[in-house]
């Protein structure tokens, strides 16, 4: 589970980093978007006895067909970025019918839709979007693709899948604790892990907080201005106007230039403003 929802995290930074690439390229897409979830899922693209690309048939060539026992199980038609999934749908619904194929997947590498098409009409049975979804809730959904599973495709019972934060390293409260009594620097955590499962990068210092102010900036946003603990100066606001060193967050600016305590102290701080516990916060050094 840990493994997905890793793999979505970086889906989600490549949405954001390279979107006008893939809004032109559908291979591109299927490359840096659809291929690493294929492959977390279980589905070796390099083994045809699993995989078979540009799956030629009498209705047309979906982008994948996932087989199982050495049959079509699954029909997979991929779309660039943003692309339009709507005709695709209904391509992919005719490949389906006419080869009696039990079900149909198609993604833009940031939306997933997978479909019974042992029903009439083809019911649905999730759509997912990886940028705007909790990604513990789009990695319990598509799951009904692992591979290992297979043929049963169902979501698996939320209570199987909740992500354990004590798995990727400590607490950030029991980092700042042990941060405060070391006489020497440490390096910055690697990750941070949510309550709600998702999975954050991070590579200085201060992208602790920041990243903190950005998970929970539709939050933090109807709060502004958020000052100091025990000081009229300003953390977070909707102006950089009076920081030393602000960084914007959406539509929010935050105050960065701390020390690592200090930015660790103040990571504690918004959390326990915004009622999530930093105990319940993890990350990986």
């Amino acid at each position: 589970m840990l493994s997905l929802l890793e793999t979505l995290a970086k889906i989600k930074e490549r949405i954001s980093k390279y979107e006008l690439e893939l809004r032109k390229s559908e291979a591109l897409t299927r490359y840096v978007l659809v291929d690493p979830v294929l492959r977390t899922l279980g589905w070796d693209l390099e083994c045809p006895n699993f995989v078979r690309p540009e799956f030629s048939t009498e209705a047309g060539t979906p982008d994948y067909a996932l087989l199982v026992d050495g049959k079509p199980y699954v029909m997979v038609e991929v779309k660039p970025l943003r692309g339009n999934l709507v005709v695709a749908k209904d391509k992919g619904f005719n490949y389906c019918w006419k080869n009696k194929v039990p079900y149909y997947v198609i993604t833009d590498g940031e939306t997933w839709e997978l479909y019974d098409m042992r029903e009439m009409g083809g019911r649905e049975i999730f759509s997912i979007n990886i940028s705007q979804d909790n990604l513990g809730n789009a990695s319990r959904k598509l799951l009904a693709l692992w591979r290992p599973a297979m043929p049963h495709v169902e979501i698996p019972p939320k209570q199987l899948v909740e992500p354990q934060p004590q798995k990727l390293g400590i607490s950030l409260m029991k980092l700042f604790e042990q941060l405060k009594k070391r006489k020497r620097a440490i390096n910055p955590p690697k990750r941070i892990l949510f309550p709600d499962g998702e999975i954050e990068t991070v590579n200085a210092w201060k992208d602790v907080l920041i990243t903190i102010a950005r998970h929970y900036s539709s939050y933090l946003s109807r709060r502004v201005p958020v000052k100091f603990m025990r000081a009229e100066s300003i953390l977070v606001n909707k102006s950089p106007s009076g920081m030393r060193e602000p960084r914007q967050v959406d539509e929010l600016w935050i105050e960065t230039h701390f020390s690592a305590k200090g930015i660790l102290r103040y990571s504690c701080y918004l959390l326990k403003l915004i009622g999530v516990p930093p105990d319940n916060v993890y990350v990986e050094l």
